[in-house]
């Protein structure tokens, strides 16, 4: 058996754009929300870590909520250990709660009843209607909570780029959204400096098509 190497090019990253449509150019510099309330808790003498004692108590909240729930946290804090040599300002895991919705939050959550109508009569004759509940958030709120989110500042790619599977750079690798044909053809068109952010409203990771359209959704 013959068994030849050939030697694997990695791909390739081109340019990501051309100088004359530079996405992203920065108009002004401003404080995030996360930074305001960084700085309002600082200067609150004593409140670096809001409704927390200090980082080992924010740490011991955070390890809980993670790990243990409602009658394990409360049999943890009861420990004699604990509350001896820990000296936590929780007496039970109520208190962590409490602490925790003391915390600053995202955009806030809103409530509306929805009446659906069916496609089929009742006993009555009628056709059915079901109310429903409707929870949710302004999504204007929620992308500006993400894009200022420093968390992400690392994360986020606003530029369109061009990934090659060859060196000649004829064979396009499109893996990720700024890998497609949609994100570049659109920057051509707007004006230098602007920036397109694009967001995904849905995903669902259960859902795939079949090779044949007609099939549908399986």
């Amino acid at each position: 058996m013959e068994v030849r190497l050939t030697k694997h090019h990695p791909p390739k990253r081109s340019r990501q754009y051309r100088k004359a449509h530079e996405r992203g150019s920065i108009l002004r510099e401003s404080p995030t929300a996360f930074e305001h309330i960084q700085d309002s808790n600082i200067l609150k003498v004593g409140e670096a870590f809001g409704p927390f004692k200090d980082k080992e108590e924010w740490d011991l909240a955070a390890w809980m909520l993670k790990n243990i729930g409602h009658t394990a946290g409360d049999e943890f804090l009861k420990l004699p250990i604990i509350q001896n040599k820990l000296q936590s300002s929780f007496k039970n895991y109520g208190h962590v709660l409490q602490a925790v919705d003391q915390l600053p939050t995202g955009a806030s959550w809103t409530y509306r009843s929805v009446t659906v109508t069916g496609d089929e009569p009742g006993a009555d004759g009628e056709t059915l209607s079901e109310e429903l509940e409707m929870w949710f958030r302004d999504p204007m709120k929620c992308i500006r909570e993400l894009l200022g989110n420093p968390l992400f500042r690392d994360k986020m790619i606003f530029a369109p780029e061009k990934l090659s599977e060859d060196v000649d750079g004829k064979e396009d690798v499109q893996n990720e959204m700024n890998m497609g044909d949609w994100w570049w053809q659109t920057q051509l068109k707007l004006p230098i400096g602007a920036t397109v952010v694009p967001v995904i409203l849905l995903s669902r990771s259960d859902c795939c098509y079949a090779d044949n359209p007609k099939e549908g959704v399986k």
